[in-house]
């Protein structure tokens, strides 16, 4: 149980006492002021009745069906000493003569409110029944008798009426909005189809082209220059069309690859190694540039390896630009529920910055990197450290394929 099922369940509790104390008070406060019996029974008749039905309201909350048969009982013990000794089981000179005791009414309450309409009907209609006492009318008993436990019982009612309805309500709502989100992710589902097949169609298309006039540029180029430049075009746009097809993939949200002449790249990789590769460029162009490996690598799938090779690809060329000279340093941490991938800069010294390269560029790199990360799973972040430099992290989905694990360690 909750907090707030206890502390509801501890004020029903409280509410119960307290209501056992005050309808027994006055009770007695009633026998003090002269309504006493005075059959064979003694005095005190009518009240040892109206405390059983009293202290009964104790047991309310956890037995109200047994409580309100305990009032009813205690009900049809009056009404059958009215008609039989009268003045044994009620007061010899009441107010008004009710058989149903004045609990009844927190008693209705309560029944209304948690058990079925049904069974909480049929307790209302037999203490109003007994309360309009038809075998004796009379003009101030039996108009009193109705009021006391109609009237409690229709506010009852009520305000279950108007609960249920804001809980149906409050239901219709998160249904709409459960709706409402679907019909949201249906939307960015078709765009994304959309965007994949325009890319296929029209991107692949050309990239698909280029490489194929490299192809044949290498094979009839009149200098080695002319065929190395081909071939590397050629490696470059098979490059490309692979990445292609991957994000093709991810826009389908199925997994699927666009078909094409291009050979598909292997469906598991470890970006360490080309990682590594990067590194080591960076470093060879200036500046101090380490790697770090965390954990135990494994393979994961391509999509995700190629968004992590992005991740530090980007980010070291941003370091050149806007940190130039400054250490870098890129952590990729196999952990066990993502992989992480981070790369801080020191900040580099503003003297060795090259307007001109560090203007270049179109500016959404790390926009790109985020919607790269965010497409398949994972979340991202970039920021100025405190001591001045710059950290970007991707948290990328980390999904076991099964192949034989190596151990990690330092570049």
């Amino acid at each position: 149980m909750d907090a707030a099922s206890r502390f509801t369940a501890r004020t029903a509790y409280v509410m119960a006492v307290a209501s056992a104390l005050v309808f027994s008070g006055f009770d007695v406060l009633l026998y003090a002021l002269g309504q006493r019996t005075d059959g064979f029974l003694g005095p005190a008749a009518g009240l040892g009745l109206s405390l059983i039905a009293d202290l009964s309201l104790l047991w309310l909350i956890r037995a109200p069906r047994a409580v309100a048969s305990i009032a009813l009982a205690v009900s049809a013990a009056r009404a059958v000493g009215e008609l039989v000794a009268p003045g044994t089981l009620t007061p010899a000179h009441p107010l008004a003569r009710i058989v149903v005791p004045t609990c009844a009414i927190v008693i209705i309450w309560v029944i209304m409110t948690v058990r079925p309409v049904r069974e909480a009907l049929s307790f209302t209609a037999a203490f109003a029944l007994l309360g309009a006492q038809p075998w004796q009318p009379n003009g101030l008993a039996t108009p009193t008798g109705i009021a006391a436990t109609l009237i409690p019982a229709a506010l009852a009612y009520s305000a279950r009426a108007r609960v249920q309805l804001m809980a149906s309500l409050r239901t219709s709502l998160a249904a709409a909005e459960r709706e409402q989100h679907l019909l949201a992710e249906q939307a960015v589902a078709a765009e994304r189809r959309r965007l994949a097949t325009e890319m296929h169609d029209v991107v692949t298309h050309h990239v698909t082209e280029m490489v194929l006039h490299a192809g044949a540029l290498k094979l009839t180029g009149e200098s080695t220059h002319i065929r190395t430049s081909a071939e590397q075009i050629r490696a470059a746009g098979e490059k490309a069309l692979g990445e292609l097809r991957e994000l093709i993939g991810v826009l389908h949200g199925d997994g699927r690859h666009s078909p094409g002449p291009a050979p598909r790249p292997s469906g598991t990789s470890d970006p360490a190694e080309e990682i590594g590769d990067l590194v080591r460029a960076a470093g060879e162009s200036g500046g101090t540039v380490t790697l770090e490996l965390r954990g135990v690598r494994r393979p994961m799938t391509t999509a995700i390896a190629r968004t992590a090779v992005r991740v530090v690809q980007e980010s070291l060329s941003n370091a050149r630009k806007h940190a130039p000279g400054s250490s870098v340093h890129v952590g990729i941490d196999y952990g066990g529920q993502a992989t992480i991938v981070s790369i801080r800069d020191s900040g580099g010294d503003d003297r060795h910055r090259n307007p001109s390269l560090a203007g270049s560029g179109s500016g959404l790199g790390l926009v790109g990197l985020r919607r790269r990360v965010e497409l398949i799973g994972g979340e991202f972040s970039a920021g100025e450290l405190p001591s001045g430099g710059w950290q970007v992290t991707a948290s990328l989905p980390d999904i076991e394929v099964g192949a034989p694990a190596r151990p990690g360690g330092d570049t």
